[in-house]
């Protein structure tokens, strides 16, 4: 009778041991679970502007077309894409009614980012941007080999804590036979992710 208390008070001893453990394993399991999840919150939470402005400006800037593919959508359905690559090449044909594809975007590129935007978009100063929330460029003018004025390139850069939004405005001046022709470009793109992503194109003139 004694030695058959002895294994119950064994076997239940058993029990409590594993049972133990078991909890211990799930709630180490259930902090490393927690762990990893906050990890990534705080992960995504952490934006750095700075940063991702001037990762888009060398993409920009060096035509790292294939990084700039990851701040699109293709197709663009708006039409003032081809727009834009129709004024900023001569021999360029488009449909208006044609989506601007990944391909067209290789293809274009320059004319995407025409290089008046480029220069511009090289002197914009982050830290002021990011503080006051807007920046004015520099008057920057092209001329022909006979010194004849042709463009001038003008940019307003945006940027909003509040709607998380990067905007580029560049107004442009086309100079042709005594005549101006004006454009004004507008490219904005999405922060709210912690991610800069190419949100519209708009052009105007």
């Amino acid at each position: 009778m004694i030695q058959q208390g002895s294994k119950l008070l064994l076997y239940l001893f058993y029990i409590t041991v594993f049972s133990c453990k078991g909890d211990l394993q799930l709630k180490k399991e259930d902090s490393k679970k927690n762990h990893i999840e906050n990890f990534n919150i705080v992960d995504k939470e952490q934006c750095d502007f700075f940063h991702d402005f001037n990762k888009l400006r060398k993409n920009i800037l060096k035509g790292e077309v294939e990084d700039l593919e990851t701040y699109f959508k293709f197709p663009l359905e708006n039409s003032d894409a081809w727009h834009l690559v129709y004024l900023n090449s001569e021999g360029a044909e488009y449909d208006s009614n044609k989506d601007f594809s990944k391909y067209d975007f290789h293809e274009y590129y320059n004319n995407f980012f025409p290089e008046g935007f480029k220069e511009l978009l090289s002197s914009v100063d982050i830290n002021s941007l990011q503080e006051i929330g807007i920046q004015s460029s520099s008057k920057i003018s092209k001329k022909d080999r006979n010194d004849n004025l042709i463009e001038t390139y003008f940019m307003v850069s945006n940027y909003s804590n509040s709607d998380k939004h990067l905007k580029f405005t560049v107004y442009i001046s086309f100079y042709e036979e005594g005549e101006i022709y004006e454009t004004t470009l507008l490219y904005i793109f999405d922060y709210n992710k912690c991610q800069l992503k190419f949100e519209k194109l708009l052009l105007a003139g």
